[in-house]
């Protein structure tokens, strides 16, 4: 291969390989912001103010479905409630790790995952929720099921559900759908009720994507510039 090495030519040239630099490094960082996306976090909160001085448990659970499922983690902060918690009473099953009122951390890595942990209701139960893992950031199409969180109450002899009208006992779901998506699910109290359980999603703090538009503009400078002189040099040469 032949190059112009002439005055005109090198920089051409030079300014040629910046170009293509440049924009390589914006393409890389624009990757980069949009694989690592934010894990989808919920403000949770538990109205107990129906079962308030009653002695029960709260269970807190995230598992997969049945068939093939992409890993998934969720994370429980800033937990906060006027009940009184028995530390010694408390159940890890599976991916569960953590101690309430501190951080928990559940994976849904085996078939049952599981928070167990006795408790004298108080009046609220209010939590951070955050769903994270290649299920939710790169969802990769071939996952035949989702996984699901769900949150219930029983009374001591854990025998009745409490602050709930599912069948099933619980008191809320977010399912973590194929897509990434989530969708969570309240019951009510009672029939006609309210639920107890309130799910409002907290919006991602996303970072400005500063270097892709910066390179961005760097490219447009560079190829503008390259335009104009090459319209000059055109002009001189016909002159």
């Amino acid at each position: 291969m032949r190059f112009d090495i002439s005055q005109g030519g090198l920089a051409m040239h030079f300014r040629s390989n910046l170009v293509r630099a440049i924009a390589g490094l914006a393409i890389g960082a624009l990757g980069v912001r949009s694989a690592s996306a934010a894990p989808i976090t919920y403000a949770v909160t538990v109205d107990t103010s129906a079962v308030t001085g009653q002695s029960g448990w709260i269970d807190i659970q995230f598992n997969p479905g049945g068939l093939d499922t992409q890993s998934a983690v969720i994370t429980i902060t800033n937990f906060a409630t006027d009940a009184s918690l028995f530390a010694a009473s408390v159940q890890l099953m599976g991916g569960a790790s953590g101690l309430l009122p501190g951080t928990v951390t559940i994976t849904n890595s085996s078939g049952f995952n599981d928070y167990f942990e006795s408790l004298t209701f108080g009046t609220s139960i209010t939590f951070q929720l955050s769903f994270d893992g290649p299920a939710l950031a790169a969802p990769n199409g071939t996952a035949l099921s989702s996984s699901t969180f769900a949150l219930a109450f029983y009374d001591s002899s854990i025998t009745t559900a409490l602050l709930t009208t599912d069948p099933n006992g619980m008191a809320g779901l977010i399912d973590v759908n194929l897509d990434g998506t989530t969708t969570p699910t309240t019951f009510p109290v009672a029939v006609g009720g309210l639920p107890a359980v309130t799910f409002t999603p907290i919006a991602a703090i996303v970072e400005p994507p500063s270097l892709p538009l910066l390179l961005a503009g760097l490219l447009g400078l560079l190829a503008v510039a390259g335009s104009r002189r090459i319209v000059r040099q055109r002009s001189r040469s016909t002159a």
